[in-house]
């Protein structure tokens, strides 16, 4: 008998645990539709309740509707309630204070529109009729429909599904997508085309956090034209057959990303044949070449506190082109004398810049080359120029190590950039120890700027603050002096 209840009750939970599902079940039915006037995008969204509504709405990365004015209220009222046929819950309600109304996304009320006076002690939440566009208060639970609303960047995936969907409505509805943390895959065969007059954003959440990847298949290529500016964010490229990203025509900022390589090849890691490219604060890891530059404009392609990796044969192959590098750390490690660092036809112009290759030459045939205040193995012509170890930490992490001879070493008056280094430290960070060799102002060579003072919280000295030195402080404050 105690098993044939225990059953039923199983029975029964799970009864609950479905029906529970389904009440909070949560859904787009309509949208986006944008409302010029204000900028913002609207969805029609079903759930269960007003408060699932919001949650629902929050986790987009929105909030329930808020009105303004009339204009407003009537773009909601065609656009959303009619067009659905439904009553919706907009962001209004008093469910804090009896009688004091409040949006919940903090926008101050100076505009209702309400039918009469339906606010009662239980009636705590405010929804729009699709007819008139007029306001009542109900319960909770009293509609299952309700608007959301978007401002500011199109969001991926919290607002849209995927990158393509996004781009779709760039220059429409935002200049600027944000990408979520984890990994988006193009579709092989995409072309991306940003509107004319409009220059997308592209940001992730950093680098070696969001990743957008090429396309799994190896006949097609994700191509970019078009104005673009891509931030913070991992392009990862899937097979070694492919090029990700290329960059195929218009002007292109790329800035604190990063480039990876799932497969080892030798194909090149991202492609520039557009107008316009600069890359900064970019870290390039590779397998086989990490950059290709062709077609000859007059513009060059330009980067500074860059780290380039690879341990194939060519770390950059350019035509026809000028390729600038400051304050960048350049590591090939091909041991074949028959490759060179740097291949092609273009004129690579370095400044503050460490070579460090495994042993093949640094040039090719037909590549010209000019540097000033860098470290090149064999040493190069040039002011500042020096053959030596630049000692850095390993041929992965580019920082510098105490005594490196790039160290406040570099030309200050030849660095446009920004003033943090490919790490994120601050430039110009003058060490005591070590005097200013290239200009009054110091600045180290490479990608990394050198820190020679600790951090005061870092308590074990690992170079890290983290819950270690809070216990090391502990210690130490009870052990006294």
């Amino acid at each position: 008998m105690i098993q044939h209840l225990n059953n039923r009750f199983l029975v029964w939970a799970m009864f609950a645990a479905v029906v529970s599902t389904i009440a909070s079940a949560r859904q787009v039915v309509l949208g986006p539709e944008y409302n010029p006037a204000n900028g913002s995008r609207y969805y029609v969204v079903q759930a269960a309740n007003w408060t699932a509504a919001r949650s629902f709405a929050v986790a987009r990365g929105g909030d329930l509707a808020s009105i303004s004015d009339p204009a407003e209220n009537e773009f909601i009222r065609a656009r959303l309630a009619a067009a659905s046929n439904q009553k919706l819950f907009l962001g209004l309600n008093d469910a804090a204070t009896e009688g004091q109304l409040k949006w919940s996304d903090g926008t101050p009320v100076t505009y209702t529109n309400f039918s009469g006076n339906s606010n009662t002690s239980t009636n705590d939440y405010a929804f729009i009729e699709p007819t008139l566009g007029q306001w009542s208060m109900g319960t909770a639970s009293q509609v299952q429909y309700a608007v959301v609303e978007h401002s500011g960047p199109l969001l991926v995936p919290e607002e849209f599904e995927n990158f393509s969907q996004a781009v779709v409505h760039a220059g429409t509805m935002s200049d600027e997508i944000v990408l979520g943390a984890g990994a988006i895959t193009l579709g092989p065969g995409e072309n991306f085309l940003s509107p004319t007059g409009h220059t997308v954003k592209v940001r992730g959440r950093g680098h070696g956090v969001t990743f957008l990847n090429g396309p799994d298949d190896s006949e097609q290529l994700a191509d970019f034209f078009g104005s673009w500016e891509f931030h913070d964010l991992t392009f990862r490229r899937l097979l070694s057959s492919t090029t990700h990203p290329n960059m195929a025509q218009g002007s292109f900022l790329l800035r604190r990303c990063g480039f990876e390589s799932v497969e080892t090849g030798l194909m090149p890691m991202a492609a520039v044949q557009a107008a316009s490219a600069r890359f900064e604060n970019c870290r390039f890891t590779s397998g086989g070449s990490p950059l290709l530059i062709t077609t000859n404009y007059p513009q060059p392609v330009t980067l500074t506190n860059c780290g380039l990796v690879t341990e194939g044969v060519t770390a950059l192959m350019a035509s026809s082109r000028e390729v600038s590098l400051t304050n960048c750390t350049v590591v090939a490690m091909q041991p074949d004398t028959n490759d060179y660092v740097f291949e092609g036809t273009a004129d690579y112009v370095l400044a503050n810049c460490i070579v460090k290759s495994g042993g093949q030459p640094v040039i090719g045939f037909g590549t010209a080359l000019d540097a000033t205040f860098s470290v090149i193995p064999g040493g190069w012509p040039g002011t500042g120029n020096i053959s030596a170890d630049p000692m850095l930490t390993s041929s992965t992490d580019l920082r510098l190590l105490p005594g490196s001879p790039c160290i406040d070493a570099g030309d200050a008056d030849a660095y446009t950039g920004r003033l943090s280094d490919v790490y994120g430290e601050p430039r110009f960070w003058d060490d005591p120890t070590t005097p200013n060799q290239g200009s009054a102002e110091a600045i180290d060579i490479g990608c990394s700027e050198f820190q020679s003072e600790s951090c005061p919280a870092d308590f074990d000295g690992t170079g890290f603050v983290d819950t270690d030195d809070f216990t090391a402080f502990v210690l130490s404050f009870e052990a006294g002096c």
